[in-house]
């Protein structure tokens, strides 16, 4: 018994092990953002309202939303080191910086964010499949999901 038990437990060791062996480290840009309202694909220009944006005004609102989400996101790029610093680029100039901190155990980072002079905390759940790292802020609000692709090391 105590050898399948140990067997187990190496076999599930491995399994946690290969799920968080892709490094966070590197450069990532936004290719998708989420939230319970809307879906945008920066990557393939696509995008998906739910029902309550059924009203041409709900629309228009939308759209502005959308062209927003562009500004924001649209060329943002994270740079993080393996040092715990990141920074996020936006049209190659530095729109923000901060740090982070990566709890494997828990799959949930925390970054310390300053950008335009103001300091906030934020916590996100990550996962990394096929080569896409996925975040969903947890913080206050209802949740928003990112999709980010690694960019190939200069």
């Amino acid at each position: 018994m105590r050898i399948i038990f140990v067997f187990l437990l190496t076999l599930a060791f491995i399994c946690v092990k290969a799920q968080h062996s892709t490094s966070l480290q590197g450069r990532w840009k936004i290719i998708s953002i989420a939230d319970e309202d809307m879906y945008y694909n920066f990557k393939n220009d696509s995008v998906f309202l739910s029902p309550g944006f059924s009203s041409p005004m709900d629309k228009a609102q939308a759209k502005e939303l959308i062209a927003a989400l562009l500004g924001m996101a649209g060329e943002g790029v994270f740079v993080s080191g393996k040092d715990g610093h990141y920074e996020l680029l936006h049209d190659t100039k530095q729109d923000g910086v901060g740090t982070y901190i990566v709890k494997s155990r828990d799959s949930l980072i925390t970054a310390n964010v300053t950008r335009n002079g103001v300091k906030v905390i934020e916590q996100m759940k990550f996962y990394i499949k096929e080569k896409l790292l996925h975040l969903t802020q947890i913080n206050d609000g209802p949740p928003f999901k990112l999709v980010l692709e690694k960019l190939p090391e200069n």
